[in-house]
Protein backbone atom coordinates (compact mmCIF):
# COMPACT_ATOMS: atom_id res chain seq x y z
CA UNK A 1 0.00 0.00 0.00
CA UNK A 2 2.68 2.47 1.03
CA UNK A 3 4.83 1.75 -2.07
CA UNK A 4 1.93 2.96 -4.20
CA UNK A 5 2.08 6.55 -3.02
CA UNK A 6 5.73 7.14 -2.08
CA UNK A 7 7.76 8.67 -4.88
CA UNK A 8 6.75 10.65 -7.91
CA UNK A 9 5.74 9.07 -10.10
CA UNK A 10 4.60 6.18 -7.95
CA UNK A 11 5.79 2.61 -8.22
CA UNK A 12 4.43 0.54 -11.09
CA UNK A 13 2.43 -2.55 -10.13
CA UNK A 14 1.95 -5.38 -12.61
CA UNK A 15 -0.29 -8.35 -11.88
CA UNK A 16 1.32 -11.69 -12.49
CA UNK A 17 0.83 -15.42 -12.35
CA UNK A 18 3.42 -17.85 -11.03
CA UNK A 19 4.77 -20.30 -13.58
CA UNK A 20 7.38 -22.51 -11.94
CA UNK A 21 10.14 -20.30 -10.55
CA UNK A 22 9.03 -17.30 -12.64
CA UNK A 23 6.19 -14.79 -12.71
CA UNK A 24 4.40 -14.22 -16.00
CA UNK A 25 3.41 -10.56 -16.34
CA UNK A 26 0.97 -8.74 -18.55
CA UNK A 27 -0.74 -11.85 -19.86
CA UNK A 28 2.54 -13.30 -21.10
CA UNK A 29 4.29 -10.11 -22.27
CA UNK A 30 7.14 -10.70 -19.84
CA UNK A 31 8.54 -13.24 -17.41
CA UNK A 32 10.69 -12.48 -14.41
CA UNK A 33 12.55 -14.90 -12.18
CA UNK A 34 11.47 -15.22 -8.57
CA UNK A 35 14.51 -14.72 -6.32
CA UNK A 36 15.42 -18.05 -4.68
CA UNK A 37 14.88 -16.62 -1.18
CA UNK A 38 11.24 -15.75 -2.05
CA UNK A 39 10.19 -18.89 -3.92
CA UNK A 40 8.56 -20.49 -0.87
CA UNK A 41 6.51 -17.31 -0.24
CA UNK A 42 5.17 -16.56 -3.74
CA UNK A 43 1.72 -17.96 -4.40
CA UNK A 44 -0.15 -18.51 -7.65
CA UNK A 45 -1.03 -14.81 -8.00
CA UNK A 46 1.56 -12.14 -7.31
CA UNK A 47 2.03 -8.46 -7.99
CA UNK A 48 5.43 -7.25 -9.15
CA UNK A 49 6.45 -3.67 -8.44
CA UNK A 50 9.12 -1.55 -10.08
CA UNK A 51 9.87 2.12 -9.77
CA UNK A 52 9.84 4.20 -12.99
CA UNK A 53 13.51 5.14 -12.57
CA UNK A 54 14.48 1.45 -12.42
CA UNK A 55 13.43 0.82 -16.03
CA UNK A 56 16.10 1.39 -18.69
CA UNK A 57 16.22 1.19 -22.47
CA UNK A 58 19.37 -0.92 -22.27
CA UNK A 59 20.54 -3.38 -19.69
CA UNK A 60 20.84 -6.90 -18.39
CA UNK A 61 17.66 -7.26 -16.33
CA UNK A 62 14.25 -8.73 -17.10
CA UNK A 63 12.53 -7.32 -20.19
CA UNK A 64 9.17 -5.52 -20.30
CA UNK A 65 7.55 -4.76 -23.63
CA UNK A 66 4.86 -2.15 -23.89
CA UNK A 67 3.14 0.21 -26.29
CA UNK A 68 3.68 3.92 -25.65
CA UNK A 69 0.44 5.74 -24.89
CA UNK A 70 1.73 9.09 -23.58
CA UNK A 71 5.06 10.91 -23.33
CA UNK A 72 5.46 13.72 -20.78
CA UNK A 73 8.52 15.81 -21.62
CA UNK A 74 9.78 17.35 -18.36
CA UNK A 75 13.09 18.84 -19.46
CA UNK A 76 15.89 16.62 -18.18
CA UNK A 77 13.46 13.69 -17.85
CA UNK A 78 10.57 12.28 -19.81
CA UNK A 79 7.84 10.08 -18.33
CA UNK A 80 6.84 7.45 -20.85
CA UNK A 81 3.46 5.82 -20.13
CA UNK A 82 2.50 2.54 -21.72
CA UNK A 83 0.48 -0.61 -21.28
CA UNK A 84 1.75 -4.03 -20.28
CA UNK A 85 -1.16 -6.39 -20.71
CA UNK A 86 -4.06 -4.62 -19.03
CA UNK A 87 -1.86 -2.63 -16.65
CA UNK A 88 -0.21 0.75 -17.10
CA UNK A 89 3.54 1.30 -16.62
CA UNK A 90 5.47 4.56 -16.34
CA UNK A 91 9.19 4.73 -17.14
CA UNK A 92 11.41 7.70 -16.30
CA UNK A 93 13.74 8.23 -19.24
CA UNK A 94 16.18 10.89 -20.41
CA UNK A 95 14.46 14.07 -21.55
CA UNK A 96 15.79 13.54 -25.06
CA UNK A 97 13.93 10.24 -25.40
CA UNK A 98 12.69 9.63 -28.92
CA UNK A 99 9.70 7.55 -27.77
CA UNK A 100 6.45 8.46 -29.51
CA UNK A 101 2.82 7.45 -29.00
CA UNK A 102 2.24 4.07 -30.62
CA UNK A 103 5.88 2.94 -30.42
CA UNK A 104 6.60 -0.54 -29.09
CA UNK A 105 9.30 -0.21 -26.42
CA UNK A 106 11.47 -2.81 -24.78
CA UNK A 107 12.67 -1.81 -21.32
CA UNK A 108 14.92 -3.65 -18.90
CA UNK A 109 14.25 -3.80 -15.17
CA UNK A 110 17.47 -3.01 -13.35
CA UNK A 111 18.78 -6.15 -11.59
CA UNK A 112 17.62 -6.46 -7.99
CA UNK A 113 15.04 -3.69 -8.37
CA UNK A 114 11.87 -5.77 -8.65
CA UNK A 115 9.61 -6.01 -5.62
CA UNK A 116 7.18 -8.89 -5.08
CA UNK A 117 3.84 -8.47 -3.31
CA UNK A 118 1.17 -10.94 -2.25
CA UNK A 119 -1.73 -10.25 -4.64
CA UNK A 120 -4.37 -10.98 -1.97
CA UNK A 121 -2.98 -8.93 0.92
CA UNK A 122 -0.80 -6.35 -0.87
CA UNK A 123 2.04 -7.04 1.57
CA UNK A 124 5.60 -7.10 0.32
CA UNK A 125 7.18 -10.55 0.27
CA UNK A 126 10.51 -10.59 2.05
CA UNK A 127 13.06 -13.28 2.80
CA UNK A 128 13.12 -14.73 6.29
CA UNK A 129 10.37 -15.09 8.86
Amino acid sequence: FVAGFIGSPAMNFIDGKRVGDEVELGGGQARVAIPPELRSKVGEKVTVGIRPEHLAAQGEGPVLRFTVELVEALGADALVHGSVGEGMVVARMEGHSSAKVGDALTLHALPGRLYFFDAATGKRLRPGG
